[in-house]
């Protein structure tokens, strides 16, 4: 199940702003994976949804963006069953561990790939 509309969704994903937050990462020894609030498909899930909005604001004005971003955000929460706090939580464990951060970016973008492939 999709947060957004079938046209956000067939939207080309390619948003700077949540890219970064996989590649924003501080040097860390060992996984963090075992200890993240979210974790597995869901993780995955999660992710590629909040990619999707953040694609989907891009263009927007500041204010808009604030505003839509609020309401993708808690409908992201809702969908998923998760809390803003978890969210929140498992973002920044996950900007520690640059080598999960490339995994996981690797896995959403394999979820790219089949959602494509099913608009086909």
């Amino acid at each position: 199940m999709w947060i957004f509309s079938k046209p956000l969704r067939s939207m080309r994903i390619n948003s700077i702003g949540f890219t970064a937050i996989f590649f924003i990462a501080i040097s860390c020894k060992s996984s963090v994976y075992k200890d993240l609030p979210i974790k597995g498909e869901k993780l995955i899930n999660v992710l590629t949804d909040a990619y999707i909005a953040e694609s989907a604001m891009q263009s927007l004005t500041e204010g808009l963006k604030d505003s839509l971003g609020r309401i993708y955000y808690q409908q992201l929460f809702e969908i998923h069953q998760i809390s803003s706090a978890d969210f929140e939580n498992t973002i920044q464990m996950l900007e520690t561990d640059p080598k999960l951060l490339d995994k996981l970016y690797s896995k959403v973008q394999e979820k790219f790939v089949l959602m494509e492939q099913r608009t086909y």
